[in-house]
Protein backbone atom coordinates (compact mmCIF):
# COMPACT_ATOMS: atom_id res chain seq x y z
CA UNK A 1 0.00 0.00 0.00
CA UNK A 2 1.27 3.82 -0.93
CA UNK A 3 0.67 5.95 1.95
CA UNK A 4 2.26 9.10 0.07
CA UNK A 5 -0.82 9.18 -2.02
CA UNK A 6 -3.34 9.06 1.05
CA UNK A 7 -0.95 11.65 3.04
CA UNK A 8 -0.88 13.79 -0.85
CA UNK A 9 -4.60 13.94 -0.77
CA UNK A 10 -5.27 14.87 2.62
CA UNK A 11 -2.69 17.91 2.29
CA UNK A 12 -4.39 18.54 -0.76
CA UNK A 13 -7.88 18.75 1.02
CA UNK A 14 -6.03 20.82 3.72
CA UNK A 15 -4.76 23.41 1.25
CA UNK A 16 -8.18 23.72 -0.94
CA UNK A 17 -9.90 24.37 2.38
CA UNK A 18 -7.90 26.79 3.34
CA UNK A 19 -7.78 29.07 0.52
CA UNK A 20 -12.01 28.80 0.72
CA UNK A 21 -11.73 29.85 4.30
CA UNK A 22 -9.69 33.03 3.16
CA UNK A 23 -11.38 33.52 0.23
CA UNK A 24 -14.53 34.38 2.41
CA UNK A 25 -12.61 36.28 4.88
CA UNK A 26 -12.94 39.11 2.46
CA UNK A 27 -16.13 39.65 3.02
CA UNK A 28 -17.09 41.43 5.92
CA UNK A 29 -20.17 40.47 7.30
CA UNK A 30 -18.93 37.23 6.64
CA UNK A 31 -16.33 37.65 9.25
CA UNK A 32 -18.74 39.01 11.22
CA UNK A 33 -20.91 36.26 11.29
CA UNK A 34 -18.33 33.82 12.17
CA UNK A 35 -17.37 35.91 15.06
CA UNK A 36 -20.57 35.66 16.23
CA UNK A 37 -20.81 32.20 15.50
CA UNK A 38 -17.91 31.38 17.66
CA UNK A 39 -18.42 33.77 20.30
CA UNK A 40 -21.96 31.85 21.21
CA UNK A 41 -24.23 33.40 18.50
CA UNK A 42 -25.78 37.04 18.13
CA UNK A 43 -28.26 36.62 21.40
CA UNK A 44 -25.72 35.16 23.51
CA UNK A 45 -23.65 38.48 22.82
CA UNK A 46 -26.93 40.55 23.30
CA UNK A 47 -27.24 39.20 26.39
CA UNK A 48 -24.58 40.22 27.96
CA UNK A 49 -24.90 43.39 30.43
CA UNK A 50 -22.13 43.90 32.05
CA UNK A 51 -17.70 43.62 31.08
CA UNK A 52 -14.75 43.94 33.20
CA UNK A 53 -11.19 43.96 31.43
CA UNK A 54 -7.76 44.51 33.12
CA UNK A 55 -4.20 44.79 31.38
CA UNK A 56 -1.58 46.48 30.50
CA UNK A 57 -0.98 49.45 28.03
CA UNK A 58 2.45 50.21 26.22
CA UNK A 59 2.60 53.74 24.79
CA UNK A 60 5.70 52.89 22.02
CA UNK A 61 8.34 55.61 21.79
CA UNK A 62 7.43 57.29 24.90
CA UNK A 63 8.52 55.32 27.78
CA UNK A 64 4.85 55.00 29.09
CA UNK A 65 3.44 52.26 30.68
CA UNK A 66 1.02 50.82 32.65
CA UNK A 67 -2.13 48.91 34.04
CA UNK A 68 -5.39 49.87 32.69
CA UNK A 69 -9.21 48.52 34.22
CA UNK A 70 -12.79 49.22 32.14
CA UNK A 71 -16.21 48.30 33.38
CA UNK A 72 -19.27 48.84 31.53
CA UNK A 73 -22.87 48.05 31.92
CA UNK A 74 -25.27 48.25 29.05
CA UNK A 75 -26.47 50.32 27.09
CA UNK A 76 -24.33 53.13 28.11
CA UNK A 77 -22.85 53.10 31.28
CA UNK A 78 -19.01 52.94 31.69
CA UNK A 79 -15.91 53.72 33.63
CA UNK A 80 -11.99 53.01 32.43
CA UNK A 81 -8.84 53.87 34.69
CA UNK A 82 -5.45 54.00 33.21
CA UNK A 83 -2.66 54.48 35.49
CA UNK A 84 0.76 55.28 33.76
CA UNK A 85 3.10 55.83 36.73
CA UNK A 86 3.45 59.45 36.18
CA UNK A 87 -0.20 59.98 35.65
CA UNK A 88 -3.55 58.61 36.15
CA UNK A 89 -6.76 59.17 33.97
CA UNK A 90 -10.11 58.41 35.14
CA UNK A 91 -13.24 58.67 32.80
CA UNK A 92 -16.45 57.48 31.91
CA UNK A 93 -20.07 57.80 30.96
CA UNK A 94 -22.83 57.44 33.86
CA UNK A 95 -25.60 57.31 31.19
CA UNK A 96 -26.61 61.00 30.90
CA UNK A 97 -23.40 62.48 30.47
CA UNK A 98 -19.47 61.81 30.19
CA UNK A 99 -16.78 62.91 32.83
CA UNK A 100 -13.44 63.05 33.46
CA UNK A 101 -11.06 63.04 36.56
CA UNK A 102 -8.32 65.82 35.73
CA UNK A 103 -4.96 65.40 37.41
CA UNK A 104 -5.89 67.50 40.58
CA UNK A 105 -8.76 65.22 40.75
CA UNK A 106 -12.04 67.15 40.00
CA UNK A 107 -14.55 66.05 38.26
CA UNK A 108 -14.84 67.73 34.82
CA UNK A 109 -18.48 66.64 33.30
CA UNK A 110 -17.98 66.67 29.57
CA UNK A 111 -20.51 69.01 28.12
CA UNK A 112 -19.40 70.32 24.67
CA UNK A 113 -20.83 70.34 21.52
CA UNK A 114 -18.15 67.00 20.26
CA UNK A 115 -18.64 64.91 23.85
CA UNK A 116 -22.58 65.23 23.49
CA UNK A 117 -22.53 64.03 19.69
CA UNK A 118 -20.51 61.31 21.02
CA UNK A 119 -22.99 60.33 23.67
CA UNK A 120 -25.85 60.35 21.47
CA UNK A 121 -24.22 58.50 18.96
CA UNK A 122 -23.29 55.72 22.07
Amino acid sequence: MNRTRPTALILLALCLTATAVQADLSDPYVILEKHYQVTGGLESIKAHKTSHAEGTVVIEGTGFEGTFVQWSERPIKSRQDVDLGVFKITEGDNGEFSWRVDQNGRLQIRRDERSLGEHKIK
